[in-house]
């Protein structure tokens, strides 16, 4: 911005927009500093009456500078918390940060007790650790807030510490009791509620929902909390986690990728024990339809496309095209 001799013109660059960010940049709230810095300018120029200096870079004075900053924190200030945080992160489109529920688990030592016996089994399996805990009790969480109205403040230590044990006795996938796992964990994990510091009534109702919540046992659970937890912890099999961890317990089972030979079961029965990406059409993008709530029914489509822009592109990098008949099944 400049003034010309008989007039003062404002040049625009970027249609306006901060130069920061021609290239398809983010804009966060910090960008509200740099627009009050350019009205504040413009106003400087609106009021000058020509008495700008034209051979140098006309600047606002550090007490207009001071002022938009202190203005911008007063407004924007990121220090500022409030009792509503908990309300305030779940009302979001998508759940509250890792960070949060570390926090939580923190400052709740029923959960920190919770969490030192998870931490004390050394557990070695990516696709059933502490991330995979952490990453349910956010679900778990999300779910029951938007099913209870917004009211959290009771089920959300409840919610996360039926999702820190909803994994405490894992079976392999190819066990013999691996349909009891869920029945096993959850009388062990209502000892632990107990222990914990947590209600007879609460425990109970925990140990209800991880005793249901399993595909494998083949339940629809009859509480919320159980809904959600199922629901949450069948997100975690579904999109670009849902690779990873199909990956890694086929990998730990022995199974290949997929068969070389008929990778999408042309003329062969799905087999996924020994191939992988069976696994896709015998179990994970069937999730989407069984879940119990529309919050994780909207999220789960959302990962199961994805999951089927993967296999789309494995068809290409493999040379088989992609069959009709597959591209029904995912329909």
């Amino acid at each position: 911005m400049a003034p010309l001799k008989g007039k003062n013109t404002i040049h625009l660059l970027c249609d306006g927009n901060a130069v920061n960010f021609a290239y398809k940049g983010v804009n966060g709230p910090f960008v509200y500093s740099v627009q009050g810095a350019l009205l504040g300018a413009v106003i400087k120029i609106a009021q000058s009456n020509h008495s700008l200096s034209l051979d140098k870079i006309n600047e606002l004075s550090m007490k207009n500078q001071r002022l938009i900053a202190e203005f911008w924190i007063h407004t924007f200030s990121t220090n500022k918390k409030s009792e509503d945080d908990v309300e305030e992160s779940l009302e979001k489109t998508d759940p509250p940060s890792r960070s949060f529920f570390l926090k939580k688990i923190e400052e709740d030592s029923r959960l920190k007790f919770l969490s030192n016996k998870i931490i004390e089994q050394g557990i070695t399996d990516p696709a059933h650790d502490m991330e995979h805990l952490l990453r349910v009790a956010r679900w778990t969480s999300y779910i029951m807030h938007k099913e209870n109205n917004g009211n959290n403040e009771q089920t959300l230590p409840l919610s996360i510490a039926a999702a820190l044990m909803h994994d405490y006795i894992n079976l392999p996938k190819n066990h013999p009791e691996r349909a009891l796992a869920s029945q096993i964990t959850a009388e062990a994990a209502h000892q632990l509620f107990l222990e914990a510091g947590f209600s007879k009534e609460d425990a109970t109702e925990m140990a209800t929902a991880i005793r249901t919540h399993s595909y494998s046992r083949g339940e629809i659970p009859s509480t919320m909390l159980g809904k959600a937890l199922q629901d949450a912890d069948r997100l975690d099999a579904l999109g670009t986690l849902g690779i990873f961890r199909c990956i890694s317990i086929s990998t730990q089972m022995g199974s290949k990728l997929f068969d070389a030979a008929d990778p999408w079961s042309t003329d062969r029965e799905y087999d996924d024990k020994k191939f992988a990406v069976d696994h896709f059409f015998t179990k994970l993008l069937k999730l989407p339809e069984r879940m119990n709530t529309e919050a994780a029914k909207i999220e789960a489509n959302r990962r199961a496309n994805n999951m089927i822009g993967f296999l789309k592109q494995l068809s290409k990098e493999i040379g088989v095209d992609f069959p009709s008949f597959a591209e029904e099944i995912l329909k």
